[in-house]
């Protein structure tokens, strides 16, 4: 194990920066293995009139008034979308880090020429050198950098970009995977060279799109800024750099602050979006709903074309749907879903020869349960349902098959965790879920594995690789099947602004504290029917399959 402190020097522009940025610096400094200092860039103060009087020069009039459109919207989309929903505001306004909170700080001037590249005297380079710095993180300094500052620490200047360089250079972080409907917004962590976002990438990760430009910015900001930590922590425990695949990002298109017609565009994209999921609700009285269908096969040979639909109760939709026996009789469990409470509780619905009964519910809280994952232990049935909303994971113990169940206790609490499915390979029980924190607005994005020597504990550890999958495609728990000694997992994967678009399945065959590995089997797309409009769940054990899909319903 190598462990030695790092010496971390943040290159900054300014002390006000967005939370994410804040609380990775407070992290950082916190961390007894980092020392971070300030590297503080002097720049001129100007004027409004002499920052227009630049920007008309460097950019011409025509561009600068794209810029200058482009500025003002986002500046009222903040506004109007601050108002519906504080977690898309963009606070640019923290005030917590000072430079009390790093170990010391250098002021250093930065040299701009041709617009926008930027260097440092001699004699800034040599105060940096002696510094003795391991990293240079580029924090919100400005500009493409070039000469010395990029070999002026040991493993060079990193930084974050918010896009995926595969065919995403450029910027603005997170408004062009929304104006082009892309199902995935990327990022990476790159040691930076000369040219522009095309140095050696030491991580790449994805998370979901979110329909608009200022949310998805801020969802790539939240899921990004905690990987620049993961970096630092891998350094200290290898001594060396992360090392991934890396593409040739010739081809990737150099994206750049929209024109004034993309602008436009865009808002009148956001615009029909908005209105008409408004006219479709509220004036139509549409909306998509889930409901579940099941077949006497198991899901190898399971036939979509034939499978019997059960009917929602009136006013409830049902979803999540987990199958399981016991002595002779079958039972499946599944969220239920009221409109008029706007939350689920857990039912179950018996099957028999006499066909299926109505759903009864069995577990109902002051807050929203789904995901009702069923496993067995010491000869007792436990259920896991999801209750994020209480930020806990809690385990409830069946009393009389299939309808008595009784809260037994929290195995997790202060956790923000979805679709938790618990199994046994030996010598651990695992826990997988998918975890964000109480800002995160893509919870779907990070699978996260925990092992404990009972499924009971209340102590659970943490998988070394954690997020074990970081994919906005395979990430997402939707099941899991046990077939013998094999452990099926079934995945989610997302549309565009659409929760539950196709599943895949795949088979974890490496699973150790410190290692893990799945294969895809085969993925479902909802062909089966044109009505449906995506599936997200599937469960099964010996002759009988169930599922949960979605469709327009008026």
């Amino acid at each position: 194990m190598f462990k030695k402190k790092l010496r971390i020097g943040i290159l900054m522009d300014s002390l006000k920066m967005n939370s994410s940025l804040s609380s990775l610096i407070l992290s950082l400094e916190q961390n007894e293995n980092i020392d971070i200092i300030l590297l503080h860039n002097k720049l001129t103060k100007k004027n409004i009139s002499q920052k227009v009087s630049t920007k008309i020069s460097n950019e011409g009039f025509f561009r600068f008034c794209s810029l200058a459109f482009f500025s003002i919207l986002t500046k009222l989309e903040d506004i109007f979308f601050r108002k519906i929903d504080k977690k898309y505001s963009i606070d640019s306004k923290i005030g917590q880090v000072k430079k009390s909170n790093f170990l010391d700080v250098l002021d250093i001037n930065p040299i701009f020429y041709k617009k926008f590249f930027v260097k440092y005297s001699e004699n800034d380079l040599e105060k940096i050198n002696d510094l003795k710095l391991d990293f240079i993180f580029r924090g919100n300094g400005s500009g493409i950098f070039k000469g010395g500052i990029l070999y002026a620490s040991k493993y060079g200047l990193i930084s974050l970009h918010h896009g995926d360089n595969k065919w995403n250079r450029g910027g603005p972080p997170g408004f062009w995977e929304v104006y082009l409907s892309k199902r995935k917004s990327g990022f990476i962590i790159q040691i930076c060279t000369e040219k522009l976002d095309d140095g050696k990438v030491i991580f790449r990760g994805e998370t979901v799109t979110m329909p608009t430009y200022l949310k998805n910015r801020l969802n790539l900001q939240q899921i990004s800024y905690p990987f620049i930590e993961k970096i630092f922590e891998y350094v200290l425990e290898n001594g060396k750099l992360p090392t991934i695949n890396n593409y040739d990002t010739s081809n990737s298109r150099l994206f750049k602050t929209p024109k004034l017609t993309v602008s436009l565009n865009y808002v009148f994209k956001i615009l029909v979006f908005y209105i008409s999921k408004i006219i479709t609700r509220l004036i139509l009285n549409k909306k998509q709903v889930w409901q579940i269908g099941f077949q006497e096969n198991n899901w190898k040979n399971f036939d979509f074309q034939k499978i019997y639909k059960l009917k929602n109760p009136k006013n409830r939709f049902l979803a999540d749907p987990f199958i399981f026996s016991k002595d002779s009789l079958t039972a499946i469990f599944v969220e239920d879903f009221s409109f008029s409470e706007n939350k689920g509780s857990i039912s179950a619905i018996l099957l028999d020869e006499k066909g299926d009964k109505e759903p009864q519910k069995i577990i109902e809280e002051d807050f929203h349960l789904s995901f009702p994952f069923v496993f067995k232990y010491n000869d007792k049935l436990y259920m896991v349902p999801e209750s994020r909303r209480d930020k806990s994971i809690r385990i409830y113990e069946c009393v009389d098959f299939p309808y008595n169940w009784r809260f037994s206790h929290k195995i997790m609490d202060n956790i923000d965790a979805v679709d938790s499915i618990i199994f046994y390979k030996e010598p651990h029980w695992w826990l997988m879920a998918n975890v964000g924190d109480k800002k995160s607005l893509d919870v779907s994005s990070r699978a996260y594995l925990f092992y404990s020597d009972s499924p009971l504990s209340m102590d659970w550890k943490e998988h070394k690789k954690n997020p074990v999958v970081f994919s906005s495609d395979f990430a997402r728990n939707g099941g899991l099947i046990l077939e013998d000694d094999r452990i099926i997992r079934v995945r989610q994967k997302y549309g565009f602004n659409q929760y539950g678009k196709q599943i895949s399945l795949s088979e974890i065959l490496t699973l150790t504290p410190d290692e893990f590995f799945e294969k895809q089997l085969k993925e479902i797309i909802p062909k089966f029917s044109k009505k449906i409009k995506g599936i997200h769940h599937l469960s099964s054990e010996k002759s009988f399959s169930v599922i949960d899909f979605v469709q327009d319903k008026s």
